[in-house]
């Protein structure tokens, strides 16, 4: 929250989200399965792995192994069908 200080001793280590999320992010078309859960989604400008895996409580691992044709260091393309579920 804006505000809130907080407090690093030294040796202790933080984790920083590697992309920030934009406003935009999240703002894709879902699809759903007949129960409910997201199964794909397409990315719009803004998206990254962090927004994506925030929003659909994924991991950047997971996200790799269900779509081999992204890459960690690379943006996802703006239009891009991720797939959310394994298959």
């Amino acid at each position: 929250t804006k505000g809130t200080t907080y407090f690093v001793r030294a040796g202790n280590h933080i984790q920083l989200q590697k992309n920030p999320v934009d406003s935009t992010s999240g703002t894709g078309t879902a699809v759903n399965n007949s129960f409910g859960r997201t199964i794909f989604y397409t990315t719009v400008a803004g998206d990254s792995f962090d927004s994506i895996g925030y929003k659909f409580r994924s991991t950047t691992a997971q996200l790799l192994q269900y779509n081999p044709s992204l890459a960690a260091d690379r943006p996802i393309p703006v239009g891009t069908k991720v797939n959310l579920i394994p298959g």
